[in-house]
C-alpha cells in the first residue's frame, strides 16, 4: 500500500525544510567569506601558507581584539591543520611560531599604514615586534 497524503506531505516539507536550512548555512558561510578581508591577500579561499583550499579564516588578533582584526584586515586564510588541531598550529602556540609571525606582520602593516607603535600598543595592548 502507498503513502497516505499526510505521510507524503510530511516527507515533502521535511525535505524542503532541510534544503532551506542547508541554503541558510551556505549563505551564512558566503556572507562570512565576503565580510572578512585581508591586507595580506586578496584570495581568502586559499591558505596563505600552503595554497590549500582546505582553509579556515584566522583572526590574527583574537578574543577582545577580534573586531579590530576584522576592521583592519588582519585576517588570513590558513589551512585547518596550521590553524588548530596540531601541535605546530597557531592556536596551539600562542605568541610563538606562525602566530607570532602573523602578529608581527600585522603590527608592521599597522605601523606603516595606520599609526605609530604607541598607537598600536594602545589599540592592541602590547607590541609583538620588540
Amino acid at each position: 500500500m502507498g503513502k497516505t497524503t499526510t505521510q507524503w506531505l510530511k516527507e515533502f516539507w521535511d525535505i524542503r525544510i532541510k534544503e532551506g536550512l542547508e541554503q541558510l548555512e551556505r549563505n551564512e558561510d558566503e556572507q562570512m567569506a565576503k565580510r572578512l578581508w585581508s591586507v595580506f591577500t586578496d584570495d581568502m579561499e586559499h591558505c596563505i601558507e600552503t595554497g590549500s583550499l582546505q582553509c579556515h579564516r584566522h583572526h590574527i588578533f583574537g578574543a577582545s581584539n577580534r573586531n579590530k582584526s576584522e576592521k583592519y584586515g588582519f585576517v588570513i586564510p590558513i589551512v585547518w591543520y596550521l590553524h588548530e588541531f596540531n601541535k605546530d598550529s597557531i592556536h596551539a602556540n600562542p605568541n610563538k611560531g606562525l602566530d607570532l609571525k602573523w602578529k608581527q606582520k600585522a603590527q608592521e602593516y599597522y605601523e606603516e599604514h595606520y599609526g605609530s607603535r604607541a598607537d598600536f600598543i594602545r589599540e592592541f595592548g602590547r607590541s609583538y615586534r620588540d
